[in-house]
């Protein structure tokens, strides 16, 4: 659990701002120099890379949201329900 005076900083609002900016920024750079070199090789890979670097973002994204609202996410499952779903990754 975070503070109510962190939570409500606006040095520290200001500043994941900024780093989500940045972050978006080079990730948009890097899918253009994917498009650019990639895609005319190989459409699989180009649209492998672009997932990857798409799923980079919105970690980020749900990373920020949870660490700000303090969300605790509990799971509930029978032990033969996990086990099950183990073996199958």
């Amino acid at each position: 659990m975070l503070p109510s005076f962190i939570r409500h900083n606006p040095f520290l609002r200001i500043w994941f701002f900024f780093v989500f900016m940045c972050s978006g920024i080079i990730i948009n750079c890097l899918q253009l120099l994917s498009a650019l070199i990639v895609w005319p090789v190989s459409k699989r890979t180009y649209r492998r890379l672009n997932a990857l670097l798409v799923e980079c973002h919105w970690t980020e994204i749900f990373f920020m949201l949870q660490w700000w609202s303090s969300i605790t996410l509990r799971l509930y499952a029978e032990s033969e329900a996990v086990l099950g779903a183990s073996m199958r990754i």
